[in-house]
């Protein structure tokens, strides 16, 4: 037999198909991620429009504890999932994978607990908001379970197969959400009840599709190796959510409390002008993880830089030219998807623009820093932010109302971007030649 030898245009040959490869998966990670984002207008645009300020300010609450429980999940799961499990393989690979499964139901049931025992108490109480957490239990333990799978199957590079476990999720939800409003019976509870009915469907067909990632051997994989390797990734992203949540999500319950429920609906009614920027967000935050940690593994910090430097040349133009319109059209805007309810905050339209750009300018830093093991900087840079929040911030808030809390929100996308920055040149940047050991995964640290 004649071995055969790679010359300099095989070399090139299978350069470019891994380059194709990544575009066609960059390709439907956004399609994916578009679905997410517009079932997340049209529910937020549809409650907007069809519930009281005050009620629609409850549900962004109650949204903001599905996303803290997320921020939680991300940050203990699957972000480490996206960065160590795409460099195992085989039977290792899948004992890893079947242990942070297990870590997952416990957070998802202890979340839906928290909850239900809220409930009770609020019933007991006599508040309203009881039925909406009620509701909120079973949401929040599905919505955990189909997004961990979804984050599975992207660890894998089945971005197809994440497309049609969505499809089920919110698609579906979409569905729920518009006939309920076509029937004139959308509110906060139904809402929550249809997110919660959508993603248990799409937990059950994504089981079936990550089967081949799962052993049924839990005793032996359940003190996995790996898991210490999961934790000294994911204790620093954690520490980052934690402070991440309370330097950020904590401005819309400051703004209840010190303003009132109606500005708050006003704060989420503008993001969701924005939300299809998170397409965008997303998508990098997701499709770029796993590629930036191989390549970190296979041949050094600059070509992560590369891979950071052609994302941000890829994106800036479609994320700043939909910014800018939101800005331009801010008023007709609001008019046109929220009649008269929120059309005199064009104003803060603009503010939530200017926190997309920065949210948007420092997702790729964050990812580069996460995939190559550099998880402190995301905490210390939380930590100044929230610091930032608890005192500066909520001065605001209370002086000026809805105004500091829009003053306070750019600060913060300041502050964090301008740490993100200096951490990661200061840890990637061609100057630095270190070999880097972090979490099981070596650079070579060429430039």
């Amino acid at each position: 037999m004649v071995a055969k030898t790679l010359t300099i245009p095989h070399l090139r040959s299978i350069g470019q198909l891994r380059q194709s490869s990544l575009v066609r998966a960059g390709l439907w990670s956004m399609a994916d991620q578009a679905l997410i984002s517009a079932t997340n207008f049209v529910t937020m645009v549809l409650l907007a429009r069809n519930l009281s300020p005050s009620a629609f300010g409850a549900f962004t609450l109650a949204y903001t504890a599905l996303l803290f429980a997320n921020s939680l999940q991300a940050a203990l799961i699957t972000q480490p999932h996206n960065v160590i499990g795409a460099t195992r393989t085989g039977e290792d690979y899948v004992s890893y994978t079947t242990a942070t499964a297990g870590m997952q139901l416990v957070l998802a049931l202890a979340c839906g607990l928290i909850c239900a025992v809220g409930a009770l108490v609020l019933d007991a109480l006599d508040i309203s908001a009881s039925r909406l957490l009620l509701a909120l239990a079973p949401a929040i333990v599905v919505w955990q379970l189909q997004e961990f799978i979804r984050r599975v199957l992207y660890t894998k590079h089945n971005v197809i197969g994440a497309l049609v476990n969505d499809g089920i999720s919110y698609g579906g939800q979409l569905v729920g959400i518009v006939v309920l409003w076509r029937m004139d019976s959308l509110t906060e509870v139904r809402a929550i009840l249809v997110l919660a009915i959508t993603s248990a469907g799409a937990t059950v067909v994504g089981l079936w599709q990550i089967r081949h990632h799962l052993t049924a051997d839990l005793i032996r994989v359940a003190w996995h190796p790996m898991l210490s390797e999961n934790w000294r990734l994911g204790k620093w992203l954690t520490s980052s959510a934690l402070v991440s949540w309370s330097s950020s999500q904590l401005y819309p319950i400051l703004t209840a409390g010190l303003v009132g429920a109606a500005a708050t609906g006003a704060i989420r009614a503008t993001q969701t002008v924005l939300g299809p920027t998170q397409v965008l967000v997303r998508a990098i935050d997701i499709s770029l993880s796993s590629p930036i940690a191989r390549n970190f593994r296979d041949k050094g910090n600059g070509a992560v830089r590369s891979l950071v430097r052609k994302t941000f040349l890829a994106t800036a133009p479609i994320m700043g030219g939909y910014c800018a319109l939101t800005v331009v059209f801010a008023h007709p805007l609001l008019r046109f998807l929220y009649d008269d309810n929120f059309s005199s905050y064009s104003w803060l339209l603009w503010v939530a623009a200017a926190g997309s750009l920065l949210t948007y300018s420092s997702t790729p830093l964050a990812v580069a820093l996460r995939a190559t093991g550099h998880a402190r900087p995301l905490f210390s840079a939380q930590g100044i932010a929230t610091c930032l929040a608890l005192t500066l911030g909520i001065g605001l808030v209370h002086q000026f109302h809805l105004i500091g809390t829009a003053i306070a929100w750019i600060l913060h996308g300041i502050v964090i971007n301008a740490w993100l920055a200096k951490s990661y040149f200061a840890n990637l940047g061609p100057l630095h030649t270190e070999l880097t050991d972090n979490v099981g995964i070596k650079g070579s640290g060429h430039k």
